[in-house]
Formats: structure tokens, sequence, C-alpha cells
């Protein structure tokens, strides 16, 4: 890259009549100089920062309600997905939304995966909190810390097909998972909710209100959600 730079540059140079030649230089060394410092202002903490903390927390748009408790003090209270329907090759950004109720001297990477049926993964991340740069055993009790993780899906995976979400947190004292403690048969399988992974064409987001479904006829006409009709609709 620096060679190309160099070559262009000379180029550059080429066209500049020659008395203007040293100014030029100095213009084009002032500009770099001015985007390196704007990186370090602008571009590397929101790479780099801590994820936001919430005291007063108020779900947002499109929040998936789970409130798992893993071990004795750790909540996730829900999830945000970036998108409900995805390709292979996509990125998709989960945002996790955890409480604490009580400080922790233990520092929990979690997990995050996406999986057929048979716990086949077609995505996978596993870090500390905001990619590493805030533990657990920083949090603050009562404080919501909003931590995106983002999940590259394998390229090769088969659609269309529902995956589903599972999450949580590793106990790195026993090398096994932090138990979840929930009535929801779900949380014994650390299901969190399901992704649809579907060709490019057929990327279409539903409705919001309208319900996922993968539901295929004889006809090869398949059903991809429903909703039910809102009371401003003009044939009720």
């Amino acid at each position: 890259m620096a060679s190309v730079s160099a070559l262009m540059l000379s180029g550059l140079l080429a066209l500049v009549p020659a008395p203007l030649r040293r100014a030029f230089c100095y213009g084009v060394w002032g500009i770099m100089t001015i985007i390196a410092s704007l990186s370090i202002w602008w571009w590397l903490p929101s790479a780099y920062g801590l994820p936001p903390r919430i005291n007063n927390f108020d779900p947002p748009e499109n929040f998936h309600e789970v409130n798992y408790q893993y071990g004795d003090a750790i909540l996730l209270r829900g999830y945000t997905l970036s998108a409900q329907r995805a390709t292979p090759g996509e990125i998709l950004a989960v945002t996790l939304y955890w409480e604490t109720k009580a400080p922790i001297v233990e520092d929990y990477p979690l997990f995050l995966q996406i999986v057929d049926e048979r716990n086949n993964k077609i995505a996978h991340r596993e870090s500390y909190s905001g990619g590493g740069l805030f533990p657990t055993s920083l949090w603050t009790p009562g404080t919501v810390v909003a931590d995106t993780v983002y999940l590259p899906v394998d390229v090769n995976t088969s659609v269309p097909q529902a995956y589903d979400l599972i999450g949580g947190l590793w106990d790195l004292s026993t090398g096994l998972r932090l138990p979840i403690d929930s009535p929801d048969p779900a949380a014994q399988l650390y299901k969190l909710g399901e992704v649809v992974i579907v060709p490019e064409h057929a990327r279409t987001e539903l409705p919001p209100s309208a319900r996922e479904l993968s539901v295929s006829f004889a006809s090869g006409i398949k059903l991809r959600g429903c909703a039910a009709p809102s009371a401003d609709d003009p044939a009720l």
C-alpha cells in the first residue's frame, strides 16, 4: 500500500508545476495529518468504545424479552437484532441487554451462536463484554449494559431455513456454561430466539407486526408469515 501511495504521489507531482511542488507536498501532508487526527477522536471511539450503560432502562423498538438469570446475579433482559431475516455472508448485529443484581468478581466470557436443529453452528462469537473492554467484573449493579455482538453468517449456510439463536456465559473455573434459572423450557437449551436465513432474492423484510413463519405446501408455495389486520384496515 505504501508503494502504491508513493507512485500515486509521484504521478500527481508530475502534473504540478515545479515552483508549486513543495507547497503541494506540504498540503498533502497537512491533509493526511488532519485525517489521522480525526480518526483518533471520531472513528476509534466508535470501534473501541465501551458499551452503553443505561440507568433507567426503556426497552427499544423490536426488543425481544427473555429475562434469563445466569448464575446468582446476572440477568439477560433481552436483545435486539439488526434483522430478523439474513442472507449467507451477512453480518448480524445482536445487542444483548445485561443487568447484574450484585457486584461480580469473576469475568465471564459470553458466547453467541446461530445453530441448526443438529446444533451445527453457522455463526459463532465468543468474547468478553464490550469486545473485551468491559468484562462482567466491571459491571455496576442496577445498570443495564447494552453489549453489541457481530455475527458473520457462514457463506455456505443452507437456505431458506430457520435457525436458533443461542447465547450465554462461560464459567472458566468449570469450563461449563453458566446455568440459567428460568421457567422457560427454551432456557435450558440457551435458546434466545430464531433467525431465518434466506437467499439474497428473498431478503425483503416482513412488516414489524407480522409473525415469522416457514411453512411449505405441496404446490411449492411457502408461507413466510402472517399478521392480524389492523383497526384501520378498510376491509373491517
